[in-house]
């Protein structure tokens, strides 16, 4: 039987759990990888998918876009694999590995290796997943353009979840020094000077929002 696992009723079976797991450990999982990891028939795994992908946690692509009888392959989006950071306790790292091919993996260590503290930037980017999936801040498709940014979807959390608290609503609180040194902490120089360039266009807007009420 289906479970409901999060506060926005998505009900996910053991198998399509098995299924979930597979897609984000494996770059190109396809039916034949799947009916391996799970013994389970090509019948049967179309009904489980079909239903991930309805929730877009899953999606589909043609192996070979030009061929027509080319294979399907099956990828997580961003919301499937923020469901299995948050719910099937899945390391965001192992995920990054296997969909990433060796490009894509060297350039995020380069990445990485500019960030003070890389334990806490996966701390905060596994609060943000979680987040945005009991938020259901994804877009249909169940992604969220520039996902990488993560200073930009820890920001939209923050304001979402701020708003929305009624014992806790002081502006003051909203950002400060103590925040600005996590920041730091979490981020690369160029993140933060993009973040920087983001508070300020939102400080002009407030501005201008100001100026246009009466005194």
């Amino acid at each position: 039987m289906g479970q409901v696992d999060n506060n926005r009723g998505i009900k996910i079976t053991d198998l399509q759990k098995e299924i979930l797991k597979h897609v984000c450990m494996r770059r190109n999982a396809d039916y034949k990888t799947l009916s391996k990891a799970t013994d389970r028939d090509r019948i049967t795994l179309l009904q489980s998918l079909q239903s991930l992908i309805k929730h877009s946690l899953v999606y589909s692509e043609k192996d070979n876009p030009n061929w027509v009888k080319s294979k399907l392959i099956f990828k997580p989006t961003h919301k499937g694999t923020a469901y299995a950071s948050t719910f099937l306790e899945m390391d965001l790292d192992a995920i990054r590995n296997a969909q990433f091919d060796d490009d894509g993996r060297r350039m995020y260590r380069d990445f990485i290796k500019q960030v003070p503290n890389p334990a806490g930037r996966k701390k905060n980017e596994s609060k943000m997943m979680k987040d945005l999936l009991l938020e259901n801040l994804f877009q249909d498709d169940g992604n969220i353009p520039d996902i990488d940014k993560i200073l930009y979807q820890l920001t939209r959390v923050r304001l979402l979840k701020f708003v929305k608290s009624t014992s806790n609503f002081d502006f003051n609180e909203l950002f400060g020094t103590t925040g600005a040194q996590e920041l730091r902490a979490i981020s690369t120089r160029s993140e933060l000077r993009e973040f920087k360039d983001l508070l300020s266009k939102l400080r002009i807007n407030l501005d201008s929002t100001i100026k246009s009420l009466p005194n």
